[in-house]
């Protein structure tokens, strides 16, 4: 499946908070604020290019054809990365995808992580989802499992009512 080129961002491997379960990774990539302090983020959004981005530790962020069709239409002019996923490129040539992430995007750009709710020990016999060595999600298709399971979930374990989709993380090449 290809993705659509969202952004790019500043992040390395995190330790792992201690309100999370040890079933958790130790250390985390993530693209939540919530979770990382070190995230390397323009004021609002995500960069443009790689070249914006401070620093080495440079993540190419993507989205399916179909999630960032769902994410343009729900923001419109309200929020600053829409303009490069309204492009549709591709993700940088010679990137490697690392994982899926499903994240929630505030109107302002701020993201929360699914991992925020430490649904992972929930899913991993429910649904049958598992996480690398970096907390991401493996393929397309488990993500998209826990974030239609997510969107069901009863009041009272619901995540935060923002905009939930689902962003591949990936290398971007030196040079």
């Amino acid at each position: 499946m290809a993705f659509h080129l969202a952004g790019y961002i500043g992040a390395s491997p995190t330790p792992r908070p201690d309100f999370l379960s040890r079933s958790v990774p130790d250390p985390l990539l993530t693209v939540s604020g919530c979770l990382a302090d070190g995230l390397i983020l323009p004021e609002y959004g995500w960069y443009d290019g790689p070249a914006d981005v401070p620093g080495d530790d440079i993540v190419a962020l993507g989205l399916a054809p179909k999630d960032a069709a769902e994410l343009l239409a729900e923001f419109a002019d309200e929020l600053d990365p829409t303009e490069l996923l309204a492009r549709q490129q591709a993700l940088p040539t010679g990137s490697k995808r690392l994982g899926f992430e499903v994240i929630g995007v505030e109107t302002w750009g701020d993201v929360h992580s699914w991992h925020c709710h430490n649904y992972l020990p929930m899913v991993d016999s429910v649904l049958d989802v598992r996480v690398n060595e970096l907390g991401l999600i493996p393929s397309y298709d488990m993500a998209n499992r826990l974030l239609e399971w997510m969107l069901e979930l009863p009041p009272e374990e619901e995540p935060e009512p923002v905009h939930w989709t689902i962003v591949a993380l990936a290398t971007v090449p030196n040079g």
